[in-house]
C-alpha cells in the first residue's frame, strides 16, 4: 500500500509498505480521507520528537475492509472513523474511564503508524460508524471536536457564564460551537483577523486581536470581574501564561495546546493560588466521538466550513507546507491519491 511515512524533520516520503495485519478483535480501514493537525506538523518540523520511520496521521475516516473473527459490531462496508489511542483497559487510569491517558497508551502518528496510508487496523472497541447525513470529509475531522466536548466536561459551563478561548484554528474554533451550545458568551482571541470573522461567523459573541488591542483589559472591559472559563488551544508560552489574569476568582482554566516550551513554562502559581483557580488539562476525548459525530449529523457543529484544503496524499510534502499558509485553517489528505 502507499503511506507517508516520517523519516525526520520536513522529510517525509510516499512509500510502498505492506498492508497492516488483522488481529482477531480488529478492523481493517480503508481510509478515504485523514485531516492534518498541529501536532502533525510540530512532528514534521522537529518540534516533537518521535521514533522514525514513522506513518504519520491519527484523524480520519474511511470504509471496514475486513473484519477479525471475533468482531460483531461492525460489518465490511461500514463507513467508519477510529479514536487514535490504543489503550489497555485494564490500568488505574483506563478502569477510571480516562482510557485516553492509559498507562500504557499508544497513539497513531505518534507512538505507531498512523493514517496518512491505505490502510489501517485499529481495534473493535476504538471503531464508530458514521451516521447518515456525516460525509467522509467532515468525519475526517472528529478528533477536534471530540476534544472540545471532553473539554466541556472539565469545564463543567453554566448557561450565561463567560468564556475566553484563546486561538481560532481548528480546535479553539470548534470549542467556540460547543461553548456556543453550552449556552455560553463567548470571547473568541487570535492575532489573526480572518480567523476572528470566522469565530463570529460559528457563534462568538466577542473577538479580540492580542496583536491590536489590550487582551486583559478588553476581557475585563466583556465581564467586569474577568472570565469564567479560559480555554487555551494555542499552544503558546506566552498565552498560556496569561490565562490567570484574564480569569475570574474561582474560574477554571482547560489547558488543550501543546507545545515543548509548554514542559519548562506555565503560568504563575502566585495568582492561582491567590484567586483559587481550577486548571484542567486535556489530552484525548474518551467517549466523545459518538457525540461529537452525532452532533455534526445535526448540523449542531460545523466542521464543512473548517475545511479549506483539500489534497491528494501523492503531495504530502505539498500538504505539509500548507502550515506557512496563514489562509488554512484544516487540510484533508486523499489516500487513495
Amino acid at each position: 500500500m502507499k503511506a507517508a511515512v516520517f523519516y525526520g524533520p520536513r522529510n517525509i516520503r510516499l512509500e510502498e509498505r505492506a498492508k497492516p495485519k488483522l488481529a482477531d478483535d480488529s478492523i481493517s480501514i480503508r481510509v478515504k480521507w485523514s485531516s492534518l493537525c498541529g501536532t502533525d506538523n510540530h512532528i514534521y518540523r522537529g518540534n516533537f520528537d518521535v521514533k522514525t520511520p514513522l506513518i504519520l496521521g491519527h484523524d480520519f475516516s474511511g470504509t471496514v475492509d475486513e473484519v477479525g473473527s471475533k468482531v460483531t459490531r461492525l460489518s465490511v462496508g461500514d463507513k467508519v472513523v477510529a479514536e487514535p489511542i490504543r489503550y489497555c483497559g485494564t490500568c488505574p487510569t483506563c478502569l477510571k474511564g480516562r482510557y485516553t491517558i492509559c498507562e500504557n497508551r499508544a497513539i497513531m502518528g505518534i507512538q505507531i503508524d498512523g493514517s496518512l496510508a491505505k490502510y489501517v487496523v485499529a481495534p473493535e472497541k476504538n471503531v464508530f460508524a458514521i451516521p447518515n447525513g456525516v460525509s467522509f470529509q467532515e468525519a475526517a475531522t472528529m478528533e477536534p471536536a471530540a476534544v472540545a466536548l471532553h473539554s466541556m466536561d472539565y469545564a463543567k459551563p453554566v448557561a450565561g457564564e463567560t468564556v475566553v478561548i484563546l486561538g481560532q484554528g481548528p480546535i479553539g474554533l470548534l470549542h467556540t460551537q460547543v461553548a456556543r451550545i453550552s449556552g455560553l458568551t463567548v470571547t473568541a482571541v487570535d492575532i489573526l483577523d480572518h480567523r476572528l470573522e470566522l469565530a463570529k461567523k460559528l457563534g462568538a459573541d466577542y473577538a479580540i486581536n492580542p496583536s491590536k488591542e489590550d487582551l486583559v483589559g478588553k476581557v475585563r472591559s466583556f465581564t467586569n470581574r474577568g472570565a469564567d472559563i479560559i480555554i487555551d488551544t494555542s499552544g503558546s508560552v506566552k498565552t498560556t501564561e496569561i490565562t490567570p489574569f484574564l480569569a475570574s476568582p474561582a474560574g477554571r482554566i482547560i489547558v488543550v495546546g501543546s507545545s515543548k516550551e509548554l514542559m519548562t513554562h506555565g503560568p504563575p502559581a502566585e495568582m492561582i493560588l491567590t484567586k483559587e483557580l481550577s486548571i484542567y488539562g486535556v489530552a484525548g476525548a474518551p467517549l466523545k466521538y459518538p457525540r461529537a459525530l452525532a452532533l455534526v449529523g445535526n448540523k449542531k457543529l460545523d466542521v464543512k466550513t473548517l475545511i479549506t484544503h483539500r489534497i491528494k496524499l501523492s503531495m504530502i510534502n505539498e500538504a505539509f507546507r500548507l502550515f506557512d499558509d496563514p489562509r488554512m485553517i484544516k487540510t484533508l489528505v486523499e489516500s487513495s491519491g
